[in-house]
């Protein structure tokens, strides 16, 4: 039975600790599940907030940056140029960032 150490909710099993020591894994996977709850919140509000995207801003991001689309191909289904989508695609990072800047931390912030 393979086990992904490094991220243990995906591999579908639960390790009891009478699995762990009958493998040989004795580490505590608390911190594991921690960093993973807080990547699952993220990407739910990333998620979330491409989905409130307006649907050209929405089709644009998906395609390109999630489906690695070629913006001369997302052009040709919207009908625009590629420079159209382009601008599109900055449109809509502009409007993620303001909806996910809780997200981030500005690195001047952090000093």
């Amino acid at each position: 039975m393979a086990i992904d150490r490094g991220y243990p909710h995906r591999s579908g099993i639960s390790l009891t600790t009478k699995d762990e020591e009958s493998l040989g894994y004795t580490e505590d996977f608390d911190h594991i599940f921690e960093e993973t709850t807080v990547w699952d919140i993220r990407n739910k509000k990333i998620y979330d907030a491409v989905e409130q995207l307006p649907e050209r801003h929405k089709y644009v991001v998906e395609k390109t940056v999630f489906s690695n689309m070629k913006t001369v191909n997302a052009a040709k289904h919207l009908g625009v140029c590629k420079q159209r989508v382009s601008r599109i695609r900055q449109e809509a990072f502009k409007m993620l960032a303001e909806k996910l800047a809780d997200l981030f931390v500005d690195i001047d912030k952090r000093n």
